[in-house]
Order: C-alpha cells, then sequence, then structure tokens
C-alpha cells in the first residue's frame, strides 16, 4: 500500500542519514587521529607512541555490519593520503601504511566477530580475552611483520625489526586505549542502575584527579625518583577492580 511504501522510504532515509552521520564521524576521528599520532612519535623515526587512526577505524569495523566495511575504507583512504601528503610521506610509504592500517583493522575485526559469534561485548571475561587476543596481540604482530618489510621496501623507515617492534607497541596500546570507551559508548550495553549511577561518577572522579596527580610526580619531573614511576599503578589496580574495561582504558 502506499503508507506501507512511503514508512519503508522513510525508514531508508533515516538509515540513510545515520549512516552518513557514523561515517562522518569516523572520518573525522581517523583525521584528528592522525595528527595526534604525527605529533607523538618517536625520537629520530616516523613511527608514533600511539597510532589512534587504526584503532578509530577497528572500532568502526566491529560496530557496523561486514557487508558495510567497505564504506568505512573507502571514506578514509582520502584522509590518510591528505594528512600524510602533508607530512612529505612518499607515495609508497603512504601506501604501505595505508595497507598495514586496513590490514591489521581487517584481520582484528574478522577475528574478533569470528570467535565471538555475535555482538561484540567487553563485559565479560570471555569477550575480553578474545578481543585481547585477537585485536590487541595478534593483528599487531602478524601485520606488522608484512608493514614493516614495506615500510622499509619503500624507503619511508630503514632497520626492519625496528619499525616492528614500535609497530607492534604503538598499534596494541592504541588499540587497549581507545578501542575499548569507544565500544562502551556506541556500543552494546548493560543497563546501569540509577541510583548509584552518580556515586560511580564521584570514585571516578577522585579516582582521575588521583591518576593525574600520580602520573604528574611520576612522569613530569626529568630528575624524579625512580620508584614514583610507580605510582600511578595504585589507581590503575582501582580501576580495574572497581570498573568495567572501559573506564580501565580511559584510565591508561
Amino acid at each position: 500500500s502506499t503508507y506501507e511504501l512511503a514508512e519503508g522510504l522513510h525508514r531508508r532515509a533515516s538509515f540513510s542519514v545515520h549512516e552518513a552521520l557514523c561515517v562522518l564521524l569516523v572520518w573525522s576521528g581517523y583525521y584528528a587521529g592522525a595528527l595526534i599520532g604525527q605529533s607523538l612519535r618517536f625520537p629520530d623515526s616516523h613511527l608514533s607512541l600511539i597510532w589512534p587512526p587504526t584503532a578509530i577505524l577497528l572500532a568502526a569495523l566491529l560496530l557496523a555490519p561486514p557487508r558495510r566495511w567497505w564504506i568505512f575504507l573507502v571514506a578514509v583512504s582520502p584522509v590518510h593520503a591528505f594528512v600524510q601528503f602533508q607530512d612529505a610521506v612518499p607515495a609508497l610509504g603512504i601506501l604501505s601504511q595505508l595497507l598495514g592500517n586496513f590490514g591489521q583493522a581487517l584481520v582484528a575485526a574478522t577475528t574478533v566477530r569470528y570467535f565471538a559469534k555475535g555482538e561484540i561485548r567487553l563485559d565479560s571475561f570471555r569477550g575480553v580475552i578474545i578481543f585481547t587476543l585477537c585485536a590487541v596481540i595478534l593483528a599487531p604482530f602478524a601485520v606488522s611483520a608484512v608493514a614493516a618489510y614495506l615500510y622499509v621496501l619503500s624507503g619511508w623507515e630503514q632497520d626492519y625489526w625496528y619499525v616492528w617492534r614500535a609497530r607492534v607497541l604503538s598499534n596494541a596500546l592504541s588499540t587497549l586505549t581507545i578501542i575499548p570507551p569507544i565500544l562502551m559508548v556506541f556500543g552494546v550495553r548493560k543497563p546501569k542502575t540509577p541510583s548509584r549511577s552518580h556515586w560511580r561518577l564521584m570514585e571516578f572522579a577522585l579516582l582521575t584527579a588521583g591518576l593525574v596527580v600520580a602520573a604528574y610526580y611520576g612522569f613530569g619531573e626529568e630528575a624524579g625518583v625512580a620508584t614514583l614511576l610507580c605510582a600511578p599503578l595504585p589507581f590503575l589496580l582501582w580501576a580495574a577492580v572497581r570498573f568495567d574495561i572501559g573506564m580501565l582504558s580511559v584510565a591508561l
């Protein structure tokens, strides 16, 4: 009927707008993450301590159905090329980095979805183990072996083993710290108890304040006492015991 046709068109239009907003959000996050990553490079290297773009792309693939993954891959490709061209990266370097980013995101998303067999949830022991083994360990270790070779082959980097180690560290840390909070906000969540929400916010505010103070005294002064480097550890343990993995990743 005419009513059913109109209702179907309305649902399709609403879905298209929602999908466009998701693509725009990933596009913006990828661009901002690339700028942040470029500002956190290792000394005398093109590689970064953390590389948020790959983690943001992976989060999008984990949240989106596989049949729509190509949309996000196509959307962020020109963003990646634009940022790297601004940084005077050679064309082969851009291509090798893009293949590494896409390859890692696809390997991680495919393996996590395969073993999770359904919705991606990090509020269970099984879900955390699958995410850690597949996305934090397997994908960075495996894909970095190929990506590091491409970096050296393109002339963008020189030392294969240094590139492999640095890329594994960068991507594992990015995946561990960035993706859980994104899944916590945009993914499937368990309902919270309203009566305790304000107490949880107060507790997390105290945790954050203590973590900032501990990190300042532990890392803020070059002449600091070596034992102060462990000062943030009690607060990270606090986050691990009292909060879910999303909040722990924020604290980390």
